[in-house]
């Protein structure tokens, strides 16, 4: 029989068994050659670790010496670097580790965001699950009510059919009212999971890899999920079927048949759950303005407002000031770009101006007539609205006019935004002299500057829109000034439902934002007071 034989690997300068690698030189060492390598005076430099704790070798060039691997982390600079770029001028004292040494204490990082991460996605994943069975024995207490209501139809003539359709109607009302909220509650959880899931693909990608380089320059995502799990409600109340009694006498038809109506001994409560599952959380802030504050959303928590003529300040709904702006001329309006750039416009002046995130405010471009708004779009273009002129026209960033939007016969245009979902612009117009108290009516305009629909309110009611802007979901919010409420529209412009503040009422209701969190700041005109309530 043959004698079995270990393969193992050797020094590369002798026959010995291999104990220690050169990163820098990419040579294996045994303990000998180890020495013999540190005492030479031009290895200085290299780095040496045992065989077992190698990493792969890098095959990365240096971008300073082309054709120079890098071999080794200069932690003063916090970048790769290869043998040239240690012994150079630039590196000259710095403090060197090796690729080995960094990439562990980063795997280790990286490995403690990957379980947090992970802990976070099984949370949404339950938080799911819980909202699937919310939801079947919700459809499952409607379904039994439609049984009870089909039953006592039996009982009760011909006569009385139509009445029982018009109250299936009500209790179908109910049912999708409470449908459409859990479901969009469960969207908005299946696709926070499906955030967590990339995520989690990332870091487990990253975890495997050997590449140094590449572990060593990987962003971490690690705090930009910190999303809220959504609130979702253990009890919904439920409408019941309160049967009437059956008499020899005819009465009124509703003491006959029953009504759909809420749980007496719970009205108070679930009165107050279906205001919540408007808009609920709010926060009412005095700017210290007897008249509307002009206001956009920053993206997150955080508000810009007009808070006197000449001052802007960047507030949270706890009305917490973080940043503060003053002019020497009115500002009229404000809009906030996509890379977090805020524009001004001011009263009386033909001009565009820009504050930068470095807090430098520059003069953009001049205009040819006056501004009353302003509109950064998703693509960074800006939308001017010229309201004495009757006119709405797109500029690039530098100035250039793109399009004048002359597809729709334009009285008085107010304000105007992008949705967020389908790009879309609504422009707000009045079509009598311009007030806020006057009628009016909103355009919903494609990119290409084709008219979509026309907007003019609900019912008989006058209808006087100020301002607009639309959420996340593709939903239009539209402010109504005398009758003192927000609509609603869906992304094709078909009503859904007015804002229901719990507990207070709108007072002249002028502008309008929403930020990423679903919390909507709406400014009053005759308080100058700001609403901030939460869209659940």
């Amino acid at each position: 029989m043959a004698e079995s034989q270990q393969w193992t690997v050797q020094c590369t300068h002798c026959m010995s068994s291999v104990e220690y690698h050169c990163n820098t030189c990419d040579s294996s060492l045994c303990s000998d050659c180890t020495n013999k390598h540190k005492g030479s005076e031009e290895n200085t430099h290299h780095l040496i670790v045992r065989y077992s704790e190698r990493f792969d070798q890098s095959t990365h060039e240096c971008k300073e010496h082309p054709g120079s691997k890098l071999v080794v982390w200069c932690d003063t600079c916090n970048m790769a670097v290869c043998t040239d770029c240690v012994t150079s001028e630039n590196h000259k004292k710095h403090e060197f580790k090796s690729f080995q040494d960094k990439a562990e204490f980063q795997r280790k990082s990286l490995r403690r965001e990957y379980e947090s991460t992970k802990h976070k996605g099984s949370m949404w994943q339950e938080c799911l699950s819980t909202m699937k069975t919310e939801k079947e024995a919700t459809e499952n207490k409607f379904n039994d009510l439609e049984y009870e209501v089909k039953e006592q139809t039996k009982a009760i003539c011909n006569q009385v059919h139509h009445y029982e359709m018009s109250l299936l109607n009500k209790l179908e009302f109910h049912k999708k009212t409470f449908g459409q909220f859990l479901s969009t509650k469960m969207d908005t959880i299946v696709n926070g999971i499906h955030e967590f899931q990339q995520e989690e693909n990332k870091y487990e990608t990253i975890l495997r890899s050997k590449d140094a380089v590449a572990l060593l320059e990987f962003k971490s995502a690690c705090g930009q999920n910190d999303k809220p799990l959504p609130k979702y409600i253990r009890e919904v109340p439920i409408p019941i079927f309160k049967k009437g009694s059956m008499f020899d006498k005819f009465r009124i038809l509703e003491e006959i048949f029953g009504q759909i109506v809420l749980p007496n001994d719970e009205s108070k409560q679930a009165s107050e759950m279906l205001d919540k599952t408007f808009a609920t959380d709010m926060h009412i802030i005095h700017t210290g303005r007897n008249n509307a504050s002009p206001i956009v959303c920053n993206g997150d928590d955080q508000t810009w407002v007009v808070t006197e003529q000449m001052k802007i300040q960047l507030i949270d709904k706890s009305n917490n000031i973080s940043k503060q702006i003053c002019f020497a001329e009115t500002c009229c309006d404000v809009g906030v770009t996509s890379d977090g750039d805020i524009l001004f416009i001011f009263d009386g002046e033909k001009s565009v101006w820009r504050y930068s995130r470095d807090e430098t405010l520059t003069k953009t471009f001049s205009l040819h007539l006056k501004p009353h708004g302003i509109c950064a779009l998703n693509d960074g273009n800006i939308l001017i609205i010229f309201k004495d002129d009757k006119k709405v026209i797109m500029y690039s960033r530098v100035g250039m006019i793109l399009m004048a939007l002359d597809s729709v016969n334009l009285s008085h245009p107010l304000y105007a935004t992008q949705n967020m979902k389908n790009n879309h612009i609504y422009v707000t117009d009045k079509t009598d002299d311009g007030h806020y108290s006057s009628p009016g009516r909103v355009f919903a305009i494609q990119e290409n500057g084709d008219l979509l629909y026309e907007y003019t309110g609900q019912d008989d009611v006058a209808f006087t829109p100020v301002d607009v802007c639309s959420d996340s979901f593709g939903q239009v919010f539209v402010t109504d000034y005398l009758q003192g409420s927000v609509h609603i529209l869906n992304e094709d412009g078909v009503f859904l439902r007015f804002l229901h503040l719990h507990g207070s009422q709108l007072e002249n209701p002028c502008r309008i934002d929403i930020n990423d969190n679903e919390y909507v700041w709406i400014s009053e005109n005759s308080t100058g007071k700001l609403k901030v309530v939460r869209l659940v």
